[in-house]
């Protein structure tokens, strides 16, 4: 199979050679299959997110702005993040990437960061060196160093790892390094804290799929455009005839 960056240049080639000689409907088809060689050659962004699902384990310290949260309330919490583009390889085992967005459902009730600036996503696999053998989906807030940290012995995904994160179901909950996290939220810029028990069990998985950039949908849309047109010319083209 010839790499689609070499499959460019010959097209391109064949182009420049035949261009005086070629047919109007055949340059515009060329133009519109570059353009679509490079969409598919445009690097794919990825949605993945983080899920925690806190079952029960609120304490008396959760609040959002001056209003107690009770106690014995579940809490879920999903932060997004691209694993294509890690923030920081800390080392062996340990990636941290940013956050694109947060949010936290309280019984119910949900609540949006108001802003990511300063929350990460800290994954540290069984390879590490500080915890080895430990399994750890982290995020904290870097601005009041709050934040959740499971730890499990084990990932049901035989693939995991801190670098390659999805998809993976986390087994094994062995307790929790933080026990509170909070934010700002949309809720009229209330702080949202959730105290938890890190002795409750805590399930989490990380999900993910590739999402084209919008360069290339762009190229995409350009080159579909361009066949189409070639396709109207050439229809044009025979009625006259």
């Amino acid at each position: 199979m010839i790499p689609r960056i070499g499959l460019c240049v010959i097209v391109k080639k064949a182009y420049l050679q035949k261009e005086s000689a070629m047919n109007p409907r055949l340059k515009i088809f060329i133009f519109a299959l570059l353009l679509i060689l490079v969409a598919s050659w445009t690097r794919a962004a990825s949605a993945d997110e983080l899920t925690l699902n806190y079952q029960g384990v609120t304490d008396g310290n959760s609040s959002l702005g001056s209003s107690v949260i009770p106690s014995g309330l579940d809490f879920d919490i999903q932060a997004t993040f691209n694993s294509l583009s890690p923030s920081v390889i800390v080392g062996t085992g340990i990636v941290i990437y940013a956050a694109d967005s947060l949010q936290a459902e309280v019984n119910g009730d949900l609540y949006t960061a108001a802003s990511t600036s300063g929350i990460y996503i800290e994954l540290v696999d069984a390879t590490n060196s500080a915890l080895p053998g430990a399994n750890h989906p982290i995020l904290y807030n870097q601005k009041n160093s709050s934040g959740v940290a499971p730890g499990y012995t084990e990932p049901t995904s035989g693939g995991w790892s801190a670098t390659n994160p999805t998809p993976v179901v986390f087994s094994g909950y062995s307790g929790s390094l933080y026990s509170s996290v909070n934010f700002h939220t949309t809720s009229s810029g209330a702080t949202l804290t959730l105290g938890y028990d890190p002795t409750v069990g805590v399930d989490a998985s990380i999900t993910g799929s590739a999402v084209p950039e919008g360069s290339t949908f762009a190229y995409f849309l350009m080159g579909l455009a361009a066949m189409g047109a070639g396709r109207w010319m050439g229809r044009r083209g025979m009625g006259v005839a």
